[in-house]
């Protein structure tokens, strides 16, 4: 697997590379279910960056990459590259959360992983572009109340 340095996955925004799954494994067994941490997003729009071992390329046609927006229940296909290219350009196209994965198509046509249902996610992202606005905790008529930027004081 290519090897990434901090700076240059900072360079893509998410800081992960989807590598994970891209190849039908040489021995036979399940595959293992890891848990994913979940990153999150300021902007809708990000790089995924895609390293697949030099020795593996040769074996893939195409990778493409995945999205579910309703935890894995449904995956849909929203790009395409070459083994070759370094990342996935991804708009999400509101906020929320979701998960990402890859599948691959292999030069004797056989994709990996084979179905939708078998589909694992390799990162999941949260987008939120709501700005924060900072609070803070004031005394109110003998009681306490949260004081936000653009919102009046309210009584807890």
């Amino acid at each position: 697997m290519a090897t990434w340095s901090r700076e240059t996955l900072a360079a893509f925004g998410l800081g992960i590379c989807l590598a994970w799954g891209t190849v039908a494994p040489e021995a036979k067994g399940q595959a293992s279910t890891k848990a994913v941490k979940k990153i999150y997003h300021k902007s809708r729009a990000f790089r995924i960056p895609l390293a697949i071992d030099a020795e593996a390329r040769p074996r893939i046609r195409e990778v493409y990459l995945c999205v579910s927006v309703d935890a894995g229940a449904t995956w849909q296909e929203v790009g395409k590259a070459t083994p070759d290219q370094p990342s996935f350009s991804y708009k999400a196209p509101q906020d929320g959360e979701y998960w990402i994965a890859v599948q691959t198509l292999d030069t004797k046509g056989r994709l990996y992983p084979p179905s939708d249902a078998a589909i694992e996610p390799s990162m999941k992202v949260v987008v939120d572009t709501t700005p924060r606005r900072l609070c803070s905790l004031r005394s109110v008529g003998g009681g306490a109340g949260l004081r936000c930027a653009g919102i009046s004081a309210t009584r807890i």
